[in-house]
């Protein structure tokens, strides 16, 4: 190999590696930013707190999904795979559940109930039927 066919191989792969850092970058998601859990409405919602890494979140992500394309606004999602995110929601393990009576109201204890119940649909969806 010349120096020529070096240097253009050296600068093939500084190209390479600044698109995947590019791409990463594009990947993250900003501290502090929501990914549907919104409090715009005053109905009552069901919220599953996440982690992309958590192997029981990945089994009942698919249901809870379906769950809140059915159901709309009932049902939301959060991730929380980020510390600050976990800690922001005062979320301690995966998955957390709660139910949100009024979600404009703050985010603190008193104003949500923690859900234990059931991760199939039929267990979700019965426990929202009762929250009015």
């Amino acid at each position: 190999m010349n120096n020529k066919n070096k240097m253009s191989n050296k600068h093939v792969l500084m190209f390479l590696a600044g698109a995947v850092i590019i791409l990463l970058l594009f990947r993250m998601k900003p501290c502090g930013k929501t990914e549907g859990f919104s409090s715009a409405s005053k109905d009552g919602k069901l919220v599953m707190f996440y982690a992309d890494w958590c192997g029981h979140c990945k089994a009942v992500k698919p249901t809870f999904t379906a769950l809140r394309s059915e159901h709309g606004g009932k049902y939301d999602m959060q991730d929380c795979s980020s510390p600050e995110e976990a800690k922001r929601y005062d979320v301690k393990s995966f998955p957390t559940f709660r139910y949100f009576p009024n979600p404009r109201e703050p985010h603190t204890s008193a104003n949500y109930e923690t859900y234990t119940g059931g991760r199939t649909m039929d267990a979700l969806s019965s426990f929202m039927k009762v929250q009015k």
